[in-house]
């Protein structure tokens, strides 16, 4: 489904077409079939550490859940993309590009947040060490930290773009950017502690290339290569993926999958949903709760619900829904089940056809790139992992929809 997908997609792209579907497809190709992939090639990932995933992975009826699940999924974006005809939404690169280029100063500004985040947090020195997260449980840190993470991934975002307009060959200051941006950049990612920022800024990266003409359709798949060659470089580089003191180790390639897949994430959503008739969340809607008061602080509500990773790690690892200092990284499709159940299911991919025809059908090109990033992300990660962007989609959007209506 996913190689009929991508071909459709490509042969779109190649009339002329563009749709924020494309970079989605991408997405999904990427997290839910390669693995697949992987797998044939290098046999299945141990998961025996993480008794929730051994248990779902190996689960007969779960394999079956999840096959007619993204085959479900893909035929949605089957359908919405093989009805572009009627859109008429031709790929203009040079029109994203002037539309980016005026706001490479700003850019540049959101590359400094991650610095002005760990200047402002609770103990700007625990940044010496990488990870700061995980060497300090204090509520205070965890809560100054959500501040400088998310400082962090609207760098790695800003940076994905900023790096096509560093300069030109002639001018002189252009050793002076590069030296800079890549240490912004580098800050960004060691505040930030987690390998999962290197997925947003390299999927931003290739999109941003893809829309600004820098990086060919053909040659995608040859960056995508790139970055699993580099993804596995860190993954053997820091070997662990959590403390030093963690019980939950493991190899190379489980690591690498665990990292890249959302199959497995998946699987156990749908094992513990059909299979268990259980839930992962203690109640329905309470991630997307958090999601509506995230800017509240816990002091003011001291129920006020965790982000989803929270709830989901703890429930493969069979542990009290408490913060744990790490979690694995889900996808929106699994946080759509585990909130509204089997109507989650079903409308989950329309939530994300819903991004697509914004972005496709507003003239304002700066929220078609924003809804790209959200629902490339929204593919990869939880919610809460970009709040500042979606606030930032839906202001786009309010602001779309209003801008022909006079105020008197």
């Amino acid at each position: 489904m996913f190689f009929v997908l991508m071909k459709t997609a490509y042969s779109k792209l190649k009339q002329g077409y563009f749709s924020v579907a494309f970079p989605l497809v991408g997405a999904m190709f990427f997290f839910l079939g390669l693995p697949i992939v992987l797998d044939l090639l290098f046999g299945s990932a141990n998961y025996e550490n993480y008794r929730g995933f051994s248990y779902a992975m190996k689960n007969i009826d779960v394999a079956i859940y999840y096959n007619l699940y993204v085959t479900y999924v893909g035929l949605v974006f089957y359908y919405y993309i093989k009805r572009m005809k009627t859109m008429k939404f031709i790929f203009d690169t040079q029109n994203f590009y002037s539309v980016i280029y005026k706001y490479r100063h700003f850019l540049w500004g959101l590359m400094l947040l991650p610095l002005i985040g760990v200047l402002i947090s609770a103990k700007p020195s625990v940044y010496l060490e990488y990870q700061a997260i995980l060497l300090n449980r204090d509520q205070a840190f965890k809560d100054s930290h959500l501040l400088v993470s998310r400082f962090a991934l609207l760098a790695a975002v800003a940076g994905s773009f900023l790096f096509y307009f560093l300069g030109k060959k002639k001018d002189y200051s252009l050793v002076f950017k590069y030296i800079l941006f890549f240490l912004l950049l580098a800050l960004s990612i060691w505040v930030d502690g987690k390998r999962g920022i290197f997925f947003k800024f390299f999927f931003v990266f290739i999109v941003a290339g893809l829309l600004l003409g820098k990086i060919k359709p053909k040659r995608v798949m040859l960056y995508v290569v790139y970055g699993l060659v580099v993804l596995s470089s860190i993954v053997m580089l820091y070997g662990k993926d959590f403390s030093t003191e963690s019980n939950y180790s493991r190899g190379m390639y489980t690591s690498l999958r665990v990292n890249i897949g959302r199959d497995h994430t998946i699987k156990y959503t749908l094992y513990k949903e059909y299979v268990q008739n259980e839930m992962i969340l203690q109640y329905r809607g309470q991630s997307f709760l958090y999601g509506a008061v995230f800017f509240m602080p816990r002091v003011v509500w001291s129920e006020k619900p965790y982000p989803y990773a929270v709830y989901y790690v703890t429930s493969v690892l069979n542990l009290p829904p408490e913060p744990i200092g790490w979690s694995f990284t889900t996808c929106i499709l699994e946080e759509f089940i585990s909130n509204l159940g089997f109507i989650g299911l079903v409308i989950a991919p329309f939530f994300l056809l819903w991004i697509c025809k914004v972005g496709d059908k507003t003239r304002n090109k700066f929220l078609t790139i924003i809804a790209i990033v959200c629902g490339v992300f929204f593919l990869f990660t939880q919610m809460a992992a970009f709040m500042p962007l979606i606030l930032l989609f839906l202001i786009l959007l309010i602001k779309d929809k209003f801008r022909n209506i006079k105020i008197i």
